[in-house]
Parts: C-alpha cells; sequence; structure tokens
C-alpha cells in the first residue's frame, strides 16, 4: 500500500497528469482533423476508428516518457544553483532514458498520424481490396448499399399506364435519395436499360453499384400493385422481393414508396435517421387525382423534349387546380416554366416571372421546402444570370435534403460560370458517382478541362461522353477542338470529326455545316468552307449563346478568297439581318460581337470596335467567368482586323494566363486571324509558349 502512495505522489509531482491533459487535447485536434479528412475524401466509416487506436497505444509512451525523464523512484537531489552545475559528474544515460525520450515520443506521434495517412492514400489509389484492412462479407456489405433502381415495366401499355409508370419510377428514385447511407444511381444512367437490360452483373459493373432494384407496375380498378425485387450485383442472388398491393388512393401510394424505401434500406443495413424517416412519412397531398396528374408531369417532363415540357406544365397546373396547397406540384411547375426558357421554347420574361412565382407560393405552403432551395438555386443561375444567390439556395437545399446527383450538377455548373473551374470539375465528378452513365456531366467535365488546358485528361473524359452518346454531333467537334488546342493536329480533328458522320442525323445539318467551315477555315481552305454553308436554307445556325448569321459566313469565305464584291453583299445581308436581331435583343452580347465583326470586314472599324468593347462591358469575366473569355477573344480579333495589334496582343495575354477554350499556343500559331501579328515579339512569345 504504501508503495502504491509513493506511485501516486510521485506521478503528482512529475506533473504526469498536466501530460495527459495536453495529450487529450492534441489527440482531440488530430481527431478532429482525421474525421474531416475521412468525410472529405469519402474514406471508409472505420478510418476514425483506426486514428483513435493508434492514439490508445500512444498514450502509455508519453505516460511512460513523462516519468522516465523525471527519474522516477529513488530520493531525488535537493535543488542545484547555477554555480553548482559545473561540479557535477556527467549523468550516465540508461536504455530506458534513451527509450523514451521527447524527441522519441514527438516522432512515434508523428510517424502514427503518417501510417493513417498512408493506409487512407493507399486506399484511395488501390481501393479496400488491396490493403487487406476488410474482410470479404465488410466490403460486399458496403458494396450493396450502392443501389441502381432499373425502369420499372407495365402489365399495361396504354397512355395512362405509361406514366403511371414512368412518374412513380421518378418518384421512388427521389424517395431514395432521401436516404443518406444508400448510394443511389440517377435515373439518367438507368435509362438506356429500358425493355434491353443485359445481365445483371454487367449492369453492376457499368453502373458501379452492389444492388440493382426491378419492379412492375399495375394498376387496376381501385386497386394498384407494385412487385420489387432487390438483386446481388456480384452473385445475382436475390436479397429480397415483396408485393404491395394498395387501394387507390394518393397517401396510399404515396406511403407505399416509402414502404419501399424503408425495406430496402433494412435488407441493406442502410441506416435512417430520424429526419430521413420524417420525410419518408410525408404526404404532400392526398388527392388522388391531383397526384396521378402529378405523376404525369413527371413522365413528361424527364425528356426535356418542347412539346413534352409545355404537357408537363399543363399537367402540374392541372394538379394544383385540384389541390391548391400541393407544394411540389407549384415547384414542378416552377421548374418547367424555367426550364422553357433556358431550354428555347419560351424566352420571355413572362416565362420567368411563372416560374418565380410558382416557387415563392410553394415556399408560401411549405417554408423551408429543399425542393424549392434547389428549384430556386436552377431560376437565379439560368434564368436571372444571378450565380451568387443561385449557390446561396443550393447551399440550402442541401442543407435540408441528400445531396444526388442533381444539386451537384448545379452547383458545378454554377461554380464554373463563377470561375470556379477546378471545383466545377469536382462537383460533377462527384455528380458522377450517382450518375455514372451521364453523358452529359463527362462533357460539361470534358469541355472545362479544356480550357484549363488539362487537353489529355479532357481527350478522355469525350471518348466516355461519345461512348455513352455516340449521336451528339457537337462533341465530335468540341473534342476535335480540344485536340488542336493541345497539338495543333489539323488532320486528326478532321479524323475525329469525320468518325461522328454516321453517327448523327438530319436535324443537325445546319451546324454539322458551320462546323466543317470552321475546321476548313483553319486549314486555309476557304473554298472548301463556302461549299459547306453556301447551300443551307436558314439563315441562322442554331446556337444556345448568341447568333450565328450564314450570310455573315458566306461573306467571309468570300473575303479571304479575295472577292471583295462578293463578300460585300453578304456582309450587307448579316448586317440587315443582325440589326434586326439586335434590336429585338438590345442586351445580347453575342449578338452584338456578330454585328461588330461584320461592320469590322465592311471597313466600319469604329462603330465594330465600339460594340465589340460593349459587349464585353455587357458580360466581363467577372459577371460570367465561362462564357466571358469567348467575348474577348472576339474582342481581340476585331483588334486584329482593323489594325490595333497592340490592343489584340494586350488581350490574348490575358486570355492566356487563365483559363479559356478558344486559345492556346497551338490555336494563335494556326488561326489564320491573328496573322497581321505574327511578326510582333509579344505575339512571338505566346506561340513559344507550347
Amino acid at each position: 500500500m504504501e508503495a502504491l502512495k509513493r506511485l501516486a505522489r510521485e506521478i503528482h509531482r512529475r506533473s504526469v497528469w498536466q501530460v495527459m491533459g495536453v495529450y487529450a487535447l492534441g489527440g482531440w485536434f488530430a481527431f478532429e482533423i482525421v474525421q474531416s479528412l475521412t468525410e472529405g475524401l469519402g474514406l471508409p466509416e472505420w478510418f476514425p476508428g483506426l486514428a483513435f487506436v493508434l492514439l490508445i497505444i500512444g498514450l502509455p509512451m508519453v505516460l511512460a516518457t513523462a516519468i522516465v525523464q523525471e527519474g522516477l523512484g529513488g530520493p531525488q537531489p535537493p535543488p542545484l544553483g547555477l554555480a553548482d552545475v559545473g561540479d557535477l559528474p556527467p549523468t550516465e544515460p540508461t536504455a530506458l532514458t534513451m527509450l523514451f525520450t521527447w524527441k522519441n515520443a514527438i516522432g512515434g506521434g508523428v510517424l502514427a498520424f503518417a501510417l493513417w495517412g498512408v493506409i487512407a492514400a493507399g486506399w484511395l489509389l488501390f481501393g479496400p481490396g488491396t490493403l487487406g484492412m476488410t474482410n470479404a462479407s465488410s466490403v460486399g456489405a458496403d458494396a450493396r448499399k450502392s443501389i441502381a433502381v432499373l425502369p420499372f415495366t407495365s402489365v399495361r401499355s396504354d397512355e395512362d399506364s405509361e406514366s403511371f409508370r414512368v412518374g412513380l419510377h421518378d418518384e421512388l428514385l427521389t424517395q431514395l435519395f432521401k436516404v443518406g447511407d444508400l448510394r443511389v444511381t440517377s435515373r439518367t444512367s438507368v435509362l438506356e436499360y429500358e425493355g434491353n437490360a443485359p445481365n445483371v452483373r454487367q449492369i453492376g459493373e457499368e453502373l458501379g453499384v452492389g444492388a440493382l432494384v426491378e419492379g412492375s407496375v399495375q394498376r387496376e380498378g381501385e386497386t394498384v400493385r407494385i412487385n420489387v425485387q432487390l438483386i446481388d450485383t456480384a452473385t445475382d442472388e436475390h436479397l429480397w422481393a415483396e408485393t404491395y398491393t394498395r387501394r387507390l388512393s394518393a397517401a396510399n401510394i404515396i406511403r407505399m414508396q416509402g414502404e419501399v424505401v424503408r425495406d430496402i434500406a433494412r435488407t441493406l443495413h442502410a441506416v435512417l435517421s430520424p429526419s430521413e424517416e420524417r420525410r419518408l412519412a410525408d404526404v404532400p397531398t392526398e388527392s388522388l387525382e391531383a397526384y396521378d396528374h402529378y405523376l404525369r408531369g413527371r413522365a413528361r417532363e424527364v425528356t426535356r423534349a418542347h412539346a413534352d415540357l409545355f404537357e408537363a406544365a399543363r399537367m402540374y397546373e392541372r394538379a394544383i387546380a385540384l389541390d391548391t396547397a400541393f407544394a411540389l406540384a407549384h415547384v414542378r411547375l416552377g421548374i418547367v416554366h424555367n426550364a422553357l426558357h433556358w431550354f428555347g421554347a419560351d424566352q420571355t420574361e413572362e416565362r420567368l416571372a411563372r416560374s418565380l412565382a410558382s416557387i415563392e407560393r410553394a415556399f408560401e405552403l411549405r417554408p423551408g421546402l429543399p425542393d424549392a432551395h434547389l428549384a430556386l438555386a436552377r431560376h437565379y443561375y439560368q434564368g436571372r444570370g444571378d450565380f451568387e444567390r443561385a449557390l446561396s439556395e443550393l447551399q440550402m437545399a442541401e442543407a435540408g435534403q441528400v445531396a444526388d446527383a442533381e444539386l451537384y450538377t448545379v452547383r458545378g455548373a454554377i461554380e464554373r460560370r463563377t470561375g470556379r473551374l477546378d471545383q466545377a470539375v469536382l462537383s460533377w465528378t462527384r455528380a458522377l458517382e450517382t450518375d455514372p452513365r451521364s453523358a452529359g456531366l463527362s462533357w460539361d467535365i470534358a469541355n472545362t478541362l479544356t480550357a484549363l488546358r488539362q487537353y489529355e485528361e479532357a481527350d478522355r473524359y469525350y471518348d466516355r461522353a461519345l461512348e455513352l452518346a455516340p449521336g451528339e454531333w457537337t462533341q465530335y467537334r468540341r473534342r476535335a477542338w480540344n485536340r488542336i488546342a493541345w497539338t495543333g493536329d489539323l488532320e486528326e480533328a478532321r479524323r475525329i470529326m469525320a468518325g461522328g458522320e454516321a453517327m448523327v442525323d438530319e436535324a443537325s445539318a445546319a451546324e454539322r455545316a458551320w462546323h466543317w467551315y470552321e475546321q476548313a477555315l483553319l486549314d486555309r481552305d476557304p473554298e472548301e468552307a463556302l461549299r459547306h454553308v453556301l447551300d443551307l436554307e436558314t439563315e441562322w445556325i442554331p446556337v444556345q449563346f448568341g447568333a450565328v448569321s450564314r450570310s455573315s459566313l458566306i461573306g467571309e469565305a468570300y473575303w479571304r478568297l479575295g472577292q471583295a464584291e462578293r463578300a460585300r453583299v453578304h456582309f450587307e445581308a448579316a448586317r440587315g439581318a443582325l440589326e434586326a436581331r439586335q434590336a429585338a435583343e438590345p442586351n445580347d452580347p453575342f449578338v452584338m460581337q456578330a454585328l461588330a465583326w461584320v461592320l469590322a470586314r465592311s471597313g466600319d472599324n469604329d462603330e465594330a470596335l465600339r460594340l465589340g468593347r460593349m459587349a464585353v462591358e455587357l458580360l466581363p469575366p467577372s459577371r460570367d467567368a465561362w462564357l466571358a473569355p469567348d467575348l474577348l477573344r472576339d474582342l481581340a480579333a476585331l483588334y486584329s482586323i482593323v489594325g490595333e495589334h497592340e490592343g489584340a496582343i494586350g488581350v490574348l495575354e490575358g486570355l492566356m494566363a487563365g483559363p479559356a477554350r478558344s486559345v492556346s499556343p497551338h490555336v494563335l500559331a494556326i488561326d489564320p486571324v491573328w496573322d497581321p501579328l505574327r511578326d510582333l515579339p509579344r505575339f512571338r512569345a505566346l506561340v513559344a509558349e507550347t
């Protein structure tokens, strides 16, 4: 007993408690860092536990060091004055004092933290199977929590049954996204398997999921029946199956979806939080007819075709007329109004006002509704160009529900427009985790990487996108442009574009002709360029932003052929068409820039530069970091045409200093528009950066 008391006195005297306190504080700080890194890097949940074990192992060493360095045991000499130090013989080190030093203790802590980092890096680089940290059963359990819901089938094929089937599938996906412990593949990635699904294992590999949900829907009289089964993609084993039969009512259909989600989660050992349970239990409408129209709207909305969007709006309006308090119907109506404006079906201010009014009505009915915040984010991003407000709304949407591919898709688009291109790529990459078959996400990433001049990585994403959607002509041109900017290889660019010829339909004829025209001008073959556009029947080439006039293209080709009189005739026609369009759209900087080009070729240099500068002032990089560089490139070209060479080089130097799709050293070396600048040292320096 006396020995224990003496030990306690020695521990107290040697400040071991203080050492433990400092260690606990430092350990807590390190643990917080580990948890943040685990969440941010998407590491498995056992990584914080590993760090905790390492901290526990380190505690005895630190305590032993505190004791040994004070020399536990034996009588202690009285305190020494400075004058006494020189009279003492040197202390002989022992094995313990040499091992348990503060230097070794601190070094051990650093090594422990480094060990955790090495394991984490290994996990990220090589995956869970190579490190020996988990057994096969635990890996399988985690993998199964990543699921895809294949399009449902229907016993009947009439229009009403089809709308009900598609809408119910979309709603079930929405409900599954509310479960944070599941990773659910987005709808766009599963649509290709509708009616022609390969085997289960192949789907699992293509989508990167551990389990598939298959189902069928039957609506007959006053009854609705859903058959659902869950299949392990690795073993083709049926993990669970259930048939749900309910009396036909809105509440029963909605609650039945919640039951399906809970049963899937329970089978996969996914945990539902109390807030997730509340969201699943929510019944947004009691009106069967209103919910039926809502599902019809969802079924039409997903195609994004103009006619289907108008029909979806009618369906939502009918649902609201039947239940004015149906907040989700107001949200979807606001989204559709915004989509009609964004995709060019109706670009009036009235359409945007209707979008905002519908979303605001949803907030009045359900304050803080996450779906409404996401809709408002889209409205401010796509409809108003207010990116900061859009990002704020997006953050509120993300705080109120589990993030899915749509959230990260919109976030990436906003980040790109605000100049955060690297972050945009990260957001879209995260969206790809739940939407791996989305060609659109791969295109966005590839196009952004081109602007960042990461050409090799961009090429891989273009390859992936074209594998998923080989019929999208624009992407062949973008991949060809990436190759030109990367290597300057015009022949390879032609080969890439030629590969898309058999994949596209006549609906893309005008756009395709324009892209071949551009390629021919880069090849310094204006005669071939003219051949591509001379017989086009439309004056306007369809583009998302601005206006491309057929007359302007023909005039440019004749100008480069040295046929000034023919060029003048077509430039005059283009000028009339563009001035009329500018009168209708006075604040469109792209229309303004197109008109400025025609004026410069016609010799009206002062007015051309005035319009070119005004276009950049209307849309500067501070307002739109993604589109503004294209306007700046065109302004530099205007300077080059009218002979203000120093102004042109100044703009180009600014573009080369940051992200830009339209310029690279190889492009500057090839494009004839820069020929007037080639002998200038500052321009040669830009080209030499290859």
